[in-house]
């Protein structure tokens, strides 16, 4: 059985998972087709998701708005994984194109899952390198050139190497 078992698992590795799978299924309604298209044009423009369907469903409404008759019909349901890194960007960029900001989003986290795929979610949403925020160091400051001036050293970390008394006054 031990021995089954191993070879089971080795020929299907892939699919064994632990711990959390670090993506998320973001799921909306929209209005309308160009509502979709405008959103998930833009999410797959910007790498905040990886994978979305589209579910039509073809429900028809009308109603009054000011006396006048209105009618609405279809609903679209929108399906997308992202990574966690980017899911809260994801939600947000969703919020701003969508015409009702009362959206219902709802956000599930997958326990577990093919191993391959949930790695490709993650690298199809990783924050490019230009757009990750990058610490620039701070330029060395040579306070050493004043007259009277005791010798201080200022790293790129912004250490500084002397006493409190920087400059004496006569």
């Amino acid at each position: 059985m031990e021995k089954r078992k191993s070879q089971f698992k080795e020929k299907y590795e892939h699919v064994w998972m632990t711990g959390p799978t670090g993506v998320s299924m973001i799921q909306c309604h929209v209005p309308d087709y160009t509502t979709s298209d405008w959103i998930l044009e833009g999410l797959f423009y910007d790498n905040l998701i990886a994978d979305a369907e589209i579910i039509y469903h073809n429900i028809q409404r009308s109603y009054l708005v000011d006396g006048k008759v209105v009618f609405e019909s279809g609903d679209h349901e929108l399906l997308m994984m992202t990574s966690d890194e980017r899911l809260q960007d994801a939600v947000d960029f969703i919020i701003k194109r969508q015409p009702n900001m009362k959206i219902d989003i709802m956000v599930t986290a997958p326990a577990t899952g093919n191993l391959n795929y949930i790695n490709w979610v993650k690298q199809q949403t990783a924050i490019p390198d230009f757009e990750k925020k990058k610490e620039l160091p701070q330029p060395k400051i040579d306070i050493n050139s004043a007259p009277d001036a005791k010798k201080v050293e200022v790293t790129s970390e912004g250490d500084k190497k002397a006493s409190s008394d920087i400059f004496k006054k006569d």
